[in-house]
């Protein structure tokens, strides 16, 4: 199979996988997202990820546009899917609110989630 996929055994599929998360998960955050973690339920499986994205940050388009954007960079980070990790991301609606355009938004995200992945190294490493 090709890497270029997102496959079933890497994400949070059903009520359980998210509620694991909500109760005495490790937290951090920065001003776009809040990040949810704790190790896997799966012992010895992959990391996994979750995505919170609601109707206040924007239509459909916009929401499925940022979960694409977080999936991708997913994808690249080597270093979180093979601590074990379980991942539940919660973007902010301020994300592109804040930013005058949609070129801003993004890079905020972009910054937002290479920040986010130094701090959920440091605290889980």
């Amino acid at each position: 199979m090709n890497d270029l996929g997102f496959p079933k055994d890497h994400r949070l599929l059903n009520q359980n996988d998210f509620q694991y998360l909500q109760g005495k998960a490790k937290r951090t955050g920065n001003r776009w997202l809040r990040a949810y973690f704790k190790p896997s339920q799966k012992a010895g499986g992959p990391s996994r990820l979750g995505l919170s994205v609601s109707k206040k940050v924007g239509n459909a388009v916009a929401r499925n546009r940022i979960k694409r954007q977080i999936r991708e960079w997913y994808r690249h980070t080597d270093s979180l899917k093979s601590k074990g990790v379980d991942f539940l991301l919660v973007v902010s609606p301020q994300l592109y609110k804040a930013s005058e355009n949609r070129d801003a938004g993004d890079q905020h995200l972009k910054k937002a989630l290479n920040d986010l992945n130094q701090k959920i190294l440091g605290i889980h490493c």
